[in-house]
């Protein structure tokens, strides 16, 4: 039998639990798309990672450490707050509720702003990658090509800043839900939309907070990577440097060839 359509029940649900049944079925299909988009960001940026060693190696060097581990962490106390946002939802708690969505805007705001500054120290040093404005002079005479190091720095802002336009969009939808928990539309029957937010923003968190905790592990093992390890691994690729300090470019690296 139908049940008597509440305020939080939309017309076309005949109860509850078919409406969050369906929130839920939205929510792994929208998550399942962004798997895919990241996927293919993170494969790419995988291929050419193992294509071109020297020269990610390079631009992973301009990249800033410590800037990049407290927007880690930001990122993940991000996560926290949300979660407390959502159990407070769910037991109806409407104050802490407020006060969690806030803490969690505050970090996301302050993740937005350490990015900003990392982008402006990219734009002050010519490292942005188009054509006529990337300087990385010195790369010529280390026998690096410039361009594959532009590439590096492609992937960097084609994956950041992909990552920054959700987490500017995730503002604006808990700005929202901020403006509703304060005019009481939550409760412990009904938080359908904290709920599904909650779940979007701490599993992207959590999973580019594990890609950048991987960056910097590749970052760090790129750097006492042995020149024998690298001779075993990349002895056909374009970009491998040949074990003598010369450069082959334009060729593949033959390793019987090399005196």
């Amino acid at each position: 039998m139908t049940e008597t359509h509440s305020k939080a029940l939309a017309h076309h649900f005949d109860h509850h639990e078919q409406q969050r049944e369906t929130v839920n079925l939205g929510m792994w299909t929208f998550l399942v798309t962004e798997i895919m988009f990241f996927g293919g960001l993170f494969a790419g940026y995988t291929a050419y990672r193992f294509l071109c060693p020297q020269a990610f190696i390079e631009g992973s060097h301009h990249l800033d450490v410590w800037l990049g581990g407290i927007n880690t962490a930001v990122l993940i106390c991000s996560s926290f707050t949300m979660a407390l946002a959502v159990h407070s939802a769910q037991i109806g708690k409407h104050t802490a509720l407020v006060v969690f969505l806030i803490l969690t805007i505050l970090l996301g705001l302050a993740f937005l702003g350490i990015k900003a500054v990392e982008y402006a120290d990219k734009f002050d040093r010519h490292l942005i990658p188009i054509k006529g404005f990337f300087q990385l002079e010195h790369l010529f005479d280390e026998g690096i090509a410039p361009g594959k190091v532009q590439l590096f720095f492609g992937l960097y802002f084609m994956m950041t800043g992909t990552h920054a336009v959700h987490m500017i969009v995730g503002l604006g939808i808990l700005i929202v839900l901020v403006f509703q928990a304060w005019r009481g539309r939550f409760s412990a029957e009904y938080n359908v939309p904290v709920d599904l937010t909650g779940t979007l923003s701490i599993l992207s968190g959590f999973f580019y907070s594990h890609c950048c905790i991987s960056s910097v592990a590749t970052w760090v093992i790129a750097d006492v990577t042995t020149c024998e390890f690298k001779k075993d691994l990349l002895p056909y690729f374009h970009c491998a440097a040949s074990l003598d300090g010369r450069h082959d470019s334009g060729r593949f690296y033959r390793p019987w060839a090399a005196k």
